[in-house]
């Protein structure tokens, strides 16, 4: 069974699928560029970083919690970890 539409129906479908994908790759420009700052920042807190972190897996996740402590004012702790030996 074949569909048949009219050549203004056709136009119409043709301008939704385009400002769909229009939409669709907005959405995707705006996804990079946060994605992007997400990554400048947690690299820049990595960057100032104690050396205690070096190496550690965790450290990006650690480091985004952390400098939200100090933001909100709730940490008690100086950044280093506990078996740090930045000092020695």
């Amino acid at each position: 069974m074949a569909v048949v539409i009219n050549e203004t129906e056709y136009q119409r479908m043709k301008a939704a699928s385009a400002e769909k994908d229009a939409t669709i790759s907005y959405l995707r420009d705006q996804l990079k560029e946060l994605q992007d700052a997400h990554d400048s920042t947690v690299n820049g807190i990595l960057d100032l970083a104690p050396e205690c972190w070096d190496g550690d897996a965790y450290a990006g996740s650690i480091a985004v919690d952390f400098v939200r402590s100090l933001i909100e004012g709730t940490t008690t702790q100086p950044g280093h970890r506990d078996d740090c030996t930045c000092f020695e």
